[in-house]
């Protein structure tokens, strides 16, 4: 029996990068994860308003990171958190008996629930994806999941049909992370079932709510110093539509841009987020892993401004001091 349900999931879900060591950068650091900061990390998250984490996801480096760093992470997590909010652990690998093994690994520590995308390597065709659920719930029953439907990564666009093998086949699916175009969202939560709480990026959760209304009861971020969307997704919830347009006014009036160039932002999504983490002021996570490891120069001009800008508004939204 699931612990955890879509009834659970709300707020504001975290998808941080997971801080790295000094010589992180380095192939050779086979013990790249910096747990003290990680600690930090999850301690000034939850301060600041967090309502759950999805770790060792794109922007986690997931596929840069051994599995026994990724263990000790997510120990850390688990030690650290202590239930106070939940916890997605990244268990995405390239095919159904690596997935199962990280996912009952995980079940040992603990964890909330596990964080899945799709298996990476063949395009995966409807049926795949049917048995992919069904498998994962058959042989490990007790684990929600939370799905990473990321169109950039996973090789579909995630359509209506995507989600009718979710309501069909994945039995404990509770959650998904929207990661995609929302033209159809209407129908994709129809087919997938209430089972599935769908929670949209923090850019796009207004115009979720426009579409859906109060079915939205999360959204999920990868920035640091989150509580202005905090702040947004609590005024959805109480479907404040003039504090609703005050807070998605200021944050658009934050000077220059989060991404240099969207266009190659698939090229350089973790490291564009752990260079607005590391160039603000919140808290630095650490140089990223290989194979990621660019970042060219207009992306690095491009962040500076805009971070400056987000952390002077951001303490607009401030309740307490974040130490």
């Amino acid at each position: 029996m699931l612990k955890l349900t879509a009834k659970d999931i709300k707020g504001v879900m975290s998808y941080c990068p997971t801080p790295s060591t000094p010589k992180g950068d380095r192939w050779d650091e086979v013990n790249s994860v910096d747990l003290n900061t990680s600690a930090k990390l999850f301690n000034m998250m939850i301060a600041s308003g967090i309502g759950g984490f999805g770790l060792c996801g794109t922007t986690g480096e997931c596929a840069a990171l051994l599995w026994d760093e990724k263990k000790s992470y997510i120990a850390t997590a688990m030690d650290v958190i202590k239930k106070r909010v939940p916890i997605f652990a990244g268990a995405t690998a390239m095919g159904t008996k690596e997935t199962i093994r990280q996912m009952r690994e995980f079940e040992k520590l603990g964890v909330d629930g596990v964080f899945i995308g799709l298996p990476l390597w063949q395009t995966p065709t409807m049926e795949n994806i049917g048995d992919w659920w069904r498998d994962l719930g058959e042989a490990c029953p007790n684990v929600p999941i939370m799905v990473y439907s990321n169109s950039m990564f996973f090789k579909t666009v995630f359509p209506v049909e995507f989600w009718e093998q979710v309501g069909k086949f994945g039995t404990t699916i509770i959650t998904n992370k929207i990661s995609y175009p929302m033209d159809h969202l209407e129908q994709d939560m129809k087919a997938a079932t209430d089972r599935v709480r769908f929670i949209p990026g923090t850019h796009g959760s207004v115009a979720a709510y426009k579409k859906i209304g109060d079915k939205i009861k999360g959204m999920w971020t990868t920035d640091p110093a989150p509580e202005p969307y905090v702040a947004l997704s609590d005024a959805i919830q109480r479907k404040d539509e003039i504090g609703i347009e005050a807070i998605e006014k200021d944050i658009k009036a934050v000077p220059g841009a989060r991404q240099a160039n969207p266009s190659e932002f698939p090229m350089y999504n973790s490291q564009a987020v752990r260079e607005r983490w590391n160039c603000s002021d919140y808290l630095h996570v650490g140089p990223p892993r290989p194979p990621y490891r660019d970042l060219p120069e207009h992306w690095v001009k491009a962040t500076k401004p805009f971070m400056d800008g987000w952390m002077e508004m951001r303490k607009k939204y401030l309740k307490v001091p974040v130490k």
